[in-house]
This record gives structure tokens, C-alpha cells and sequence, in this order.
């Protein structure tokens, strides 16, 4: 292969590279409080998708709604707010009944007490239908409170 020829082929494979460089996706944090009809709600996921569905960042609500997302796609989003994975969470006293039988259980981590699981909506389970759109800042932490109805 003649010299130029290769060298014109290390040219172009650089130029398609460099080319790529300026379509990396843009990321931001996120932080607020998620309420039901005007309180807290104190377990669930909420889940920040792209417009595209190409990248999403999720977070754990606190037992006080709070939740901090990283790495959240900047621009519009569209978001989801999860709570069945709580549905089957036991509550203190049942788990020290538990535990005082002998039943091999694993107590929830102290940090997130007072989780407790509250049916929401289904439509907020999904970002297609949850009505729920936002703007995140690019490298920058937005506050988006949620409140969802019944």
C-alpha cells in the first residue's frame, strides 16, 4: 500500500472520530420532593428519561419524599414515579414479631426508615403517560418538585 494512500486512510478514520466527539450526551443532577395530593410520599423510584428514551437516571425517594438524582440527561425529560416495588416492605412491628420467632429476616437499613408503601396512579408508572415533563440544567444540580393527584 502506497504511503499516501495510508496516510489518507489514518486522515479520514481521524476526522470520522474527532466527528463523534461533539455528540456525547449532556448530563445534569436533579433534587426535590415528590408529594401525593400534598404530602410526602415516603417510598418509591422516580425515574428521569430522555425525550428519545436513549438515557435515563433514577433516584430512591427518602422516607421524607426527598430524593437527589446524578446523572440525569439534560434537556426536556420525561419522568416516572414508581412505588410497587414497596407494596410487600413490612412494617417495624411485624418484623420484631418475626425476629422474635426465630424467623430468619434481614432488618431494612436504618437510613431509609420510614419508608412505607403508598398506591399511586398506574399512568405514573410509566413517562409516556405520567404528564410528567421537566427541564434539567446541564451540569448543574434543578430542583423539580412533583406533585402528583389522584
Amino acid at each position: 500500500m502506497p504511503r499516501s494512500l495510508f496516510a489518507a486512510g489514518l486522515a479520514a478514520a481521524a476526522l470520522v472520530s474527532a466527528g463523534g466527539c461533539d455528540s456525547q450526551p449532556a448530563f445534569g443532577g436533579v433534587r426535590g420532593t415528590v408529594t401525593y395530593d400534598g404530602r410526602p410520599l415516603p417510598a418509591g423510584q422516580v425515574v428521569f428519561t430522555n425525550e428519545a428514551a436513549t438515557f435515563m437516571g433514577s433516584a430512591y425517594l427518602k422516607g421524607d419524599g426527598t430524593y437527589e438524582a446524578r446523572n440525569v440527561p439534560a434537556g426536556a425529560v420525561l419522568v416516572a414515579v414508581k412505588t410497587d416495588e414497596f407494596r410487600d416492605q413490612i412494617d417495624d412491628r411485624t418484623l420484631r414479631a418475626l425476629q422474635k420467632k426465630g424467623v430468619p429476616i434481614v432488618a431494612p437499613d436504618p437510613a431509609v426508615k420510614g419508608t412505607k408503601y403508598i398506591p399511586i396512579p398506574a399512568r405514573y408508572g410509566d413517562p409516556a403517560s405520567s404528564g410528567l415533563r421537566f427541564e434539567v440544567k446541564k451540569d448543574d444540580v434543578t430542583t423539580i418538585d412533583i406533585d402528583l393527584k389522584r
